[in-house]
């Protein structure tokens, strides 16, 4: 009789825990633009991309369809390298970018919940400029949803442009589900077209869409899709990835990616 109510009680106990929704923050990849730092015991994480985009602009993605291939290593206990490649298609042309950063978790996430990061390094813009890179990262993760944020300052290696592009991601999650959770992504980029009417790349442009993702054990699917907005206009326009620069037209960006981690 004893075994039998042991056996009862361990079969409620484990339907309780599968039916209560897990936390947002036990994701390995919860966004696929903006950056978070990982937890402590946090391991490798390979990441195989493909996405599709119309008049976008980095790093939304390369204009037409483009696969990538991203690995998150940890080097130091509060140091992770991020690398990716990438392919652009679109009319029979091919052209690739690369990326690299260093990112130092200051404030790791954990019981206070709120982390903080700065990272830096380098990129090789599909129009084969190369860009240095710093980043300022910052989030909050609660019980059933998070909210993080990046500020990705660029120095682009080239005379047409900006002397200092700002990119900027947010994104927010929260928890459906053991396995599901569903939340919202943005990515600015040349902000400093709202102030400044002359902006050298043709003026402010902002990706917003709905993004979620799934997690099975070690294996993760994350996804996003929406419109790509010109949200102001500059006559100058430079060499940089920025197809809405010479286009009154707003474009679109869909992006899926899945992960392994171990």
């Amino acid at each position: 009789m004893m075994d039998r109510m042991q056996r009862c009680a361990s079969g409620l106990a484990l339907l309780s825990s599968a039916a209560m929704p897990a936390r947002a923050a036990a994701q390995a990849r919860p966004y696929v633009f903006t950056v978070t730092a990982p937890a402590a015991d946090a391991g490798w994480l390979a990441t195989v991309e493909a996405s599709y985009t119309e008049r976008a602009f980095e790093p939304v993605g390369g204009e037409g369809l483009g696969p990538a291939l991203a690995l998150r290593a940890p080097v130091a206990r509060r140091a992770t390298l991020f690398a990716r490649a990438g392919t652009a298609v679109d009319g029979g042309r091919a052209r690739t970018s690369a990326e690299g950063e260093l990112l130092f978790t200051v404030r790791a996430p954990g019981p206070q919940r709120t982390w903080v990061a700065l990272g830096a390094g380098a990129q090789r813009e599909y129009s084969s400029t190369g860009v240095l890179t710093a980043r300022l990262a910052a989030g909050r993760e609660m019980t059933r949803s998070r909210l993080d944020a990046n500020v990705l300052v660029e120095r682009p290696l080239a005379r047409d442009r900006d002397a200092v592009d700002l990119v900027t991601t947010a994104g927010w999650m929260h928890a459906v589900g053991r396995v599901a959770h569903l939340g919202v992504e943005a990515v600015g980029q040349d902000l400093e077209g709202f102030w400044e009417p002359d902006e050298a790349e043709g003026g402010a442009r902002v990706y917003a869409g709905p993004s979620g993702a799934l997690t099975l054990g070690a294996w993760q699917l994350a996804f996003t899709a929406g419109p790509v907005v010109r949200s102001t206009r500059s006559d100058r326009a430079s060499t940089a990835p920025r197809p809405l620069g010479q286009s009154d037209r707003n474009g679109v960006a869909l992006r899926t990616a899945v992960s392994y981690v171990w």
